[in-house]
C-alpha cells in the first residue's frame, strides 16, 4: 500500500496516490468441499494453495514459506485444478471468482464453497512519482473518481461486472 508523507528538501519524492482506495478486493479461499471455514492464512500452513501468478494475497499469506503454493497463469486453471483434487485450496480476489464462475456456469457454478479470506487489501491507483504534472492529474482523478462514485453510473458498473 502506498503511504504518504511530507517531502522533504533533498529526498525523493513520495508516490502519488489518490485519496481514497479505488476499491477494496477481498482475496477469499475456496474448496471442493466445506473443510472449516473462517481460515486464515496461518490455517494454511502445510498445504497446497493455487495463486495467480503476478498477484498479491496479504503480507500474512506472502511471507508464509510453510504455505505450499501452486502459481497458475489464469484463475480459471487453478479452479479446474481444484476441481480434479490436485490443490486444496484456490486463493482469488472474491470479485474475479464470481465473474469468472457466472461465465462459465456449466463449469464452475456451485462447485466450490468459501473458506476463508486471506486479505482485504485497499487497492490504490499510483501515479508517477517523477512526471512534472503528477499532481494535476491526481487532484484531476481525485475528481472525477469523487464523482463517480457517487454517482448513478457507479452502481451500474458494479452491477454489471461484479455481481
Amino acid at each position: 500500500m502506498l503511504r504518504r508523507s511530507p517531502e522533504q528538501p533533498g529526498q525523493a519524492p513520495v508516490p502519488v496516490a489518490p485519496a481514497a482506495p479505488f476499491f477494496h478486493p477481498h482475496e477469499c479461499l475456496r474448496a471442493r468441499r466445506l473443510r472449516q471455514r473462517g481460515l486464515r492464512a496461518k490455517d494454511l500452513e502445510g498445504h497446497t494453495v493455487g495463486v495467480q501468478r503476478d498477484y498479491e494475497y496479504g503480507e500474512e499469506f506472502d511471507v508464509n514459506t510453510r504455505i505450499r503454493r501452486h502459481v497458475v497463469d489464469k484463475n480459471e486453471y487453478g479452479f479446474r485444478m481444484l476441481m480434479a483434487g490436485r490443490i486444496e485450496y484456490m486463493a482469488a480476489e472474491q470479485r474475479i471468482a464470481q465473474a469468472l464462475f457466472r461465465s462459465k456456469a456449466d463449469e464452475f457454478a456451485g462447485r466450490f464453497t468459501l473458506v476463508g479470506t486471506v486479505a482485504t487489501p485497499d487497492l490504490f491507483i499510483a501515479f508517477s512519482k517523477s512526471a512534472p504534472d503528477s499532481r494535476e492529474m491526481l487532484a484531476r482523478f481525485n475528481e472525477g473518481y469523487d464523482k463517480l462514485r457517487n454517482s448513478p453510473r457507479y452502481k451500474q458498473i458494479e452491477e454489471r461486472w461484479f455481481k
